[in-house]
């Protein structure tokens, strides 16, 4: 509770675009801090229940790639921005950064921006991966994120933190279903990059906190435990039937993302630092 306790004094507002599967318990824990909150949902059946967690204004709409929905100008009348929807499996190359160009055309001057990224930006290249590895969209190997951030950055300078969150798991959201009995799988010794929700609701209420803008972080476990060793220990843990592995020895494409940059800069600590003791609640 430490961390939650040391956050004080002027808070400044806050709208959240995508108040999904992160945005919610954002909004919740910026609401418990003393946070006067916007958010934003797609579907019209969500905006009551988002006014009853107390946001005080909920809009509803989705950039495709333009704004259709609720007037945004009021909503996004706040100090801080955080962007938090994907670009969509199915959208071609340009779509998500023509959705950024659209949502910049609302921000007022003051306003800070932070985007939650992802770390499938940076290639597998066998090697440890950094923050700054990442100088031009040639260096990436998600180009859709890719050009969002760079069009981000340009745009914004400063005023923009970009994190770049590991695979998303924890609360709900329990992997073992997706490898429980599965055979003759590859990357027996392929190293994990992955973070519980909670930690990247916490890394996003740091940046606010203490103002840290004009940054990119790595928000991503410390802990890289081998694929094969997780995912049979999580079935196990899940009561679920583990998976097997191949028993070929290959070359394996693999990352180890590195997160100490954020740990530094913002003192911050992870609550789940080893995806082998990550929490779920089914």
């Amino acid at each position: 509770m430490g961390f939650w306790n040391n956050i004080f004094g002027n808070k400044p507002s806050v709208a959240i675009i995508g108040c999904g599967w992160i945005g919610k318990p954002l909004a919740e824990k910026l609401i418990e801090l003393g946070y006067s909150v916007n958010g934003s949902t797609t579907r019209v059946e969500k905006k009551e229940k988002l006014e009853k967690l107390g946001l005080e204004n909920v809009f509803v709409g989705k950039f495709t790639p333009q704004w259709q929905g609720d007037d945004l100008s009021a909503v996004l009348d706040v100090d801080v921005l955080v962007i938090d929807f994907p670009p969509g499996k199915d959208s071609d190359e340009n779509y998500h950064v023509l959705q950024m160009q659209e949502l910049t055309k609302y921000l007022k001057e003051k306003t800070k921006v932070i985007y939650t990224s992802s770390t499938s930006i940076y290639p597998e290249l066998g090697k440890t991966v950094y923050e700054d590895d990442i100088k031009t969209i040639e260096d990436t190997a998600h180009r859709k994120i890719a050009k969002a951030e760079f069009y981000l950055r340009n745009t914004l300078k400063e005023k923009l933190t970009i994190l770049r969150c590991g695979g998303l798991t924890g609360w709900d959201r329990n992997l073992a279903k997706y490898f429980a009995g599965k055979s003759n799988l590859e990357g027996t010794n392929i190293p994990v990059n992955l973070v519980h929700g909670q930690d990247v609701v916490k890394a996003i209420v740091a940046v606010i906190a203490q103002n840290a803008f004009g940054e990119v972080f790595n928000v991503v476990a410390p802990m890289h435990p081998d694929k094969k060793s997780f995912y049979t220990n999580l079935c196990e843990k899940s009561g679920l039937p583990a998976p097997s592995f191949s028993d070929i020895v290959q070359d394996p494409k693999f990352k180890i993302v590195n997160s100490d940059k954020i740990q530094k800069q913002l003192s911050f600590t992870f609550d789940f630092p080893d995806p082998a003791f990550f929490t779920y609640n089914s």
